[in-house]
C-alpha cells in the first residue's frame, strides 16, 4: 500500500502560485474527496492531518475548510474549527451559499406556506410578551427554541420595505 504524504497530494493538484488546486475526485459540491486509510474523506483533512502531525481521528467532529477558493487543498491555507465557526467564517467572509436576495426570497416563502404555525402579528406577540418561553410554545403549538429565536432576531425580524421619496413622511 503506497503512503501518502504532502508530496503525494500535492503531484494531484495544479499549482497556481500558492495555491494547490485539486485535479482529483469531489463529491457533487466540488468538496476534494480520496480514499485515506481504506476510509472516504474530505482531502483537505488528510492535508491537514499530515501538515500536523495528526491522526484523522484526532479531528473528531472539526471540519477544515480552505480560507481561499475551493479545490485549494494547500495546508497553509486551511482553517479548522466547529461546522458553526465554518458558517460564521462563511458569513463574514461573504462565502455564504445563498445570495441576501435567495435568502429573503426563502423566507418569503416559508412566511407564507401554508405549514407555517406563525405569523408576524402573533412574532410581534411573542416580542412584547414577559410569559416564559415554554408557555408561548404551547400557546402557539412550537417548539421552545422557536419562541426564544423570535426573541434573539433570529427569526421573525420586521422588514423595512424600499425607501422612497414619497414614504418619508415630510410635507412639502
Amino acid at each position: 500500500m503506497k503512503t501518502v504524504t504532502l508530496k503525494h497530494l500535492y503531484s494531484m493538484c495544479d499549482d497556481i502560485g500558492d495555491r494547490w488546486m485539486w485535479r482529483g475526485r469531489t463529491n457533487g459540491a466540488g468538496t476534494p474527496k480520496m480514499i485515506y486509510r481504506q476510509v472516504d474523506t474530505s482531502v483537505y483533512r488528510v492535508a491537514y492531518c499530515l501538515h500536523h502531525k495528526l491522526e484523522l481521528s484526532d479531528l473528531g467532529k472539526d471540519v477544515i475548510w480552505p480560507v481561499t477558493e475551493q479545490g485549494d487543498i494547500n495546508p497553509q491555507h486551511l482553517m479548522r474549527g466547529t461546522a458553526g465557526q465554518l458558517q460564521t467564517w462563511r458569513k463574514l467572509n461573504g462565502k455564504s451559499k445563498r445570495s441576501p436576495s435567495a435568502r429573503a426570497a426563502h423566507t418569503r416563502g416559508a412566511r407564507t406556506s401554508p405549514h407555517t404555525k406563525l405569523s408576524i402579528e402573533k412574532a410581534r406577540e411573542v416580542r412584547a410578551s414577559d410569559e416564559h418561553s415554554t408557555v408561548l410554545a404551547a400557546r402557539f403549538g412550537v417548539d421552545r427554541k422557536a419562541i426564544e429565536d423570535i426573541r434573539r432576531g433570529r427569526t421573525w425580524r420586521e422588514t423595512v420595505g424600499p425607501a422612497s421619496i414619497f414614504s418619508m413622511g415630510g410635507r412639502a
